[in-house]
Parts: structure tokens; sequence; C-alpha cells
């Protein structure tokens, strides 16, 4: 199978997916790559026309309550559904490599070739698995946004929502409810947002049991304890100490490798707020949009 194009879209971010939504190219990926589940929008920023309520979402600290906007995820499923609906995301997940040979991009699945895909110009995003397309030069000075997901097995019953430091090391931290226990039982977990760089990202001292330990060390200088535990023969107040396990660790890059423009491959630097703008501009809302094009 073969496609001929004159625009094309590779990656899979929310910045590629509006581009090639407000611009109507196809969009070719290998892996998926959606906002974090904590990554919000501003306050300010309109996206009514795709039917997503912005409205400040109230979250206690503990001295005060900060707001957020929608969740960015809640945009990124929406156009790409869109794109889905319009045809112009041929191979959906299938693909899990692209190779340019000079001419053309092959795609291919685990097994086999899937297809060929010869385009006038690429806009590149970037994706892990997309080989020979661009000459990325390679630097130590990479940050990442390190999000380490911590269980509490003990202590995990409290009204704060959010805490936000300042240091790199365990620079935010999002409570919500627990994903490991069925039904409503008050208990929360954390993600702790840390940014890194390579060097402390494979230092003992940053790891996802320092992570815990600096949590815990935050609670308490805030007052924060365990379940009570009765009274020692002082008739000071015992609390049980916190208890908490390492679920999980993710790491994204901030640094994007650099890479030079071709002819025929183009950088973006449009941020979301610019695309979404163009897209207001171009009346593309959500139900005109299906009506325009699946009627």
């Amino acid at each position: 199978m073969q496609f001929e194009y004159e625009n094309i879209v590779i990656g899979s971010d929310l910045r590629a997916l509006l581009f090639a939504f407000v611009n109507q190219y196809p969009i070719f990926n290998t892996e998926i790559r959606p906002p974090h589940r904590f990554d919000y929008f501003d306050l300010n920023t309109n996206i009514k026309m795709f039917h997503i309520d912005n409205s400040p979402i109230a979250h206690a600290t503990f001295n005060d309550t900060c707001q957020f906007g929608a969740k960015r995820v809640l945009l990124w499923e929406k156009i790409n559904f869109l794109l889905s609906v319009e045809g112009l995301s041929p191979l959906s997940n299938l693909c899990e490599s692209i190779r340019y040979d000079g001419e053309k991009l092959v795609c291919s699945n685990e097994y086999s070739k899937i297809c060929e895909i010869k385009f006038d110009k690429c806009f590149y995003f970037g994706d892990n698995n997309t080989y020979k397309l661009v000459n990325q030069k390679s630097s130590k000075d990479v940050r990442f946004k390190v999000f380490d997901f911590v269980g509490f097995k003990r202590g995990g019953k409290h009204e704060i929502d959010y805490i936000e430091t300042g240091d790199d090391f365990v620079r935010k931290v999002w409570f919500y409810s627990s994903d490991r226990i069925c039904g409503n039982t008050g208990v929360k977990d954390a993600c702790v947002l840390s940014v890194l760089d390579a060097e402390q990202l494979n230092h003992h001292s940053h790891t996802q049991t320092m992570t815990s330990f600096k949590l815990i060390k935050i609670l308490k200088d805030n007052g924060l304890r365990g379940k009570f535990n009765g009274f020692n023969k002082y008739g000071t107040p015992r609390y049980y100490n916190f208890k908490t396990i390492n679920i999980a660790r993710q790491k994204f890059c901030i640094d994007q490798p650099e890479w030079e423009e071709t002819d025929n491959v183009k950088k973006v630097t449009l941020s979301i707020e610019e695309l979404l703008e163009i897209a207001r501009a171009k009346d593309l809302s959500l139900f005109s949009y299906l009506h325009e094009n699946t009627i």
C-alpha cells in the first residue's frame, strides 16, 4: 500500500495533533504522547469551541487553595478523535517504526512493512521510532520531568490536594484518590513532579525512595500526621508514622534534541495557544466540524 501527500505531520503530542487539525494534514506516529494526567490549561485559555469546560478547579494546599483549568488530555483525546473521523490518521496505532529512505517513508509493524508514504513536505514534532528523517544532535545537558507515584498504606487520609515547594527535586505534588483501592475510601496517593538532569536522574539521592522520604518530611513539617495512636505515659498524643510504597516512575525529556531543517522536513514553532487561536479564527468548533465533514 502506498500513500502520496503534499504535506504530512509526524508526531503525537498535543501540538502535533492541533497543527494537523487546523491545517487538515494527515498525521503519522509510532507512539502516543498524550499530556500527563496532571497537566492543566491556564485559566485564561479559551477551549469552549471544543466543548471543554475550563472553569477553575480548586485544590486545597496547606494554608489556602489554588486553582487549575481543565486537563490538557481532554483536548488531546477530542482532537485525536476528530482526526480519525476525517481519515487524517490513516495508520492509527498500527505503525511501530518509520524509516526514511531518501525518497519516501517506510512504515512497519512488528512483523512486516505496512505501507510507503511519499510526501512533498513533512512537519516533524518528534517520534522516538522514526529513523533517518532528521539528523539529531545529542546533548549532555538534558533535563527530564520525572513523575514519581507514591502510594500511602498509612496516613493517606487528609484534605490536602496540592503542594508546591519551588525546589527542583519534589517541585510539585498532587494528591489524588487512590487507584489501588476499590471504592471511595478517602485514601489519597501522590504524584510527585521533579525536574532533574541526566546525572541527577541516575544518582541515589534522587531515587523514588528519596522522593518518598522528602515528601513525608514535607507533610510532617506542615503538621500532618498518621492515624492517632493514643497517648504516652506523659499524656502526649502519639501517631502512627506514614507508610508508603513506590508505585511507578515516569520520565519525559524536556529538552528535545536539536536538528536542522531540510527542504522537505520542517520545524513548527507555534505554541498550543497560538494553534488554538488559529482554530478559533477558522471557526473549527467541535460540532460545526463534525457536521461539515460527516454529512
